[in-house]
């Protein structure tokens, strides 16, 4: 029997034909030639020395501390002692107290997401007055933990941290992105050039739909607007979009840009009502619960980190009722844009408007760089086509318009003649001898 360590590996089964190109061709061929009995000893599958022999001791494991807490709420809390206040207890509390603390959004989240249940703190406490803080038999995340449970309020420091840190960032964004739909819908409802185009489109679609119910419309829904870049003609080719192209590129050259005048559509496009207001409205009641939890630090030891929060609170509450404000503006935007393009306010999507105006105006200008391109080459004038020289090829004129027409014929002959000539005369100069070695 095999006594020896296994090698777990994943191993080949290729057939012999296929070893013959790989790295393992002649690995059969060699195999003989090795002498592996060292291994016997190195590798032998022995059992290994009981921990409690004398030769072991390096290798015994550590007592086990004693700890009120989960195996995983020990260890996030021990590695964020180590991380954070390099290991000492006293810092940690000492950061935590202060008015205001120097962690970070992420930090104070971890810490928050990894505060122990009151279950696990009255266990801690229950362990260190068996024991005493100081044994060195509870671990220290135990020790931590009894330590903060002295911070008053802990769970809404850090909150309020939190939020103080985190404010000024969701509120530059939620405004910064409702002023944007603002501009974008003041763009379309500004654009002279759109309601030209518009009004082109529509009579497109009357011109082809006349004598029918659909005919001599006053206006159409903007959810309708790639209907014209769908609708294709006989060749199935041409679609209205193109037809739209060709008619402003020979009548209203100036409409041609008209996609210009929307510089925040792009990403105005991107934001969605609904999810504005409920980060709107999530932001309102972080800020309640942020200034309700004020009125807790009422000992003169949080007197300052009191004095900061209220101050922070009138700030926050400057700044939400300016983004209130503006999003009040931004919906009366939206519904000034439903009621421009004719449309019920209640029905009316502004992002899905945004959405199809923008791949309306994307598809337009491809079929606009499409028709300019096909117009640049065919106002380019033809080259004449390069033949190559062959024994087929047609002989190019050699006569410029005026000159005399050349007999070849007759040319060649004489150049025949003026050859025969010349070989008669160097012939006559030969000697002799060398005229019967080199008789034709």
């Amino acid at each position: 029997a095999n006594h020896l360590k296994k090698l777990h590996w994943s191993k080949l089964n290729l057939p012999p034909q296929q070893l013959k190109d790989t790295i393992w061709g002649g690995a059969e061929e060699h195999r003989d030639d090795y002498d592996f009995s060292e291994m016997d000893t190195l590798f032998s599958a022995r059992s290994k020395p009981s921990l409690s022999t004398p030769s072991s001791a390096t290798s015994a494991s550590k007592p086990s501390k004693l700890s009120a807490l989960s195996s995983k709420r020990a260890q996030s809390m021990e590695i964020m002692l180590n991380s954070l206040f390099k290991g000492s207890i006293d810092a940690a509390v000492c950061e935590l107290r202060a008015p205001r603390m120097g962690l970070s959004v992420d930090q104070c989240g971890a810490f928050l997401n990894n505060l122990p249940t009151q279950e696990e703190m009255s266990g801690v406490e229950t362990l260190i007055k068996q024991n005493g803080e100081d044994n060195e038999k509870v671990a220290k995340c135990d020790k931590l933990v009894f330590n903060l449970i002295s911070i008053p309020h802990l769970r809404e420091r850090l909150s309020s941290h939190v939020f103080r840190l985190s404010f000024g960032e969701k509120f530059n964004q939620l405004f910064e992105e409702t002023t944007l739909i603002g501009k974008a819908c003041n763009e379309l409802r500004t654009s002279s050039r759109l309601t030209r185009v518009f009004e082109i489109l529509l009579a497109i679609g009357n011109y082809l739909n006349k004598g029918t119910a659909s005919g001599a419309a006053r206006g159409f829904r903007v959810s309708t607007l790639l209907k014209f870049c769908d609708t294709k003609a006989n060749d199935n080719k041409t679609s209205l979009l193109h037809y739209l192209v060709s008619t402003l590129n020979s009548k209203y050259p100036e409409l041609l840009t008209f996609g210009d005048d929307f510089v925040s559509l792009s990403s105005a496009r991107k934001i969605s009502a609904e999810e504005l207001m409920e980060r709107a409205e999530a932001l309102k009641e972080e800020y309640e619960t942020y200034h309700s939890s004020i009125s807790l630090f009422s000992s003169p030891d949080d007197e300052q980190l009191k004095q900061a929060m209220t101050r922070f609170a009138v700030e926050a509450h400057t700044a939400l009722v300016k983004l209130r404000e503006q999003m009040l503006v931004t919906i009366d935007e939206y519904g000034g844009l439903a009621r421009y393009f004719g449309e019920n306010e209640d029905e009316f999507d502004p992002k899905a408007a945004f959405d199809t105006l923008f791949e309306f105006v994307s598809r337009f200008h491809k079929a606009r760089d499409e028709a300019n391109t096909a117009n640049q080459a065919k106002a380019q004038p033809k080259r004449p086509q390069v033949r190559p020289k062959g024994r087929n090829s047609p002989v190019p004129p050699l006569l410029a318009s005026g000159a005399q027409p050349v007999d070849l014929r007759a040319s060649l002959a004489s150049a025949m003649e003026k050859r025969r000539a010349t070989l008669e005369d160097a012939g006559k100069r030969k000697p002799a001898a060398e005229e019967s070695d080199n008789e034709w």
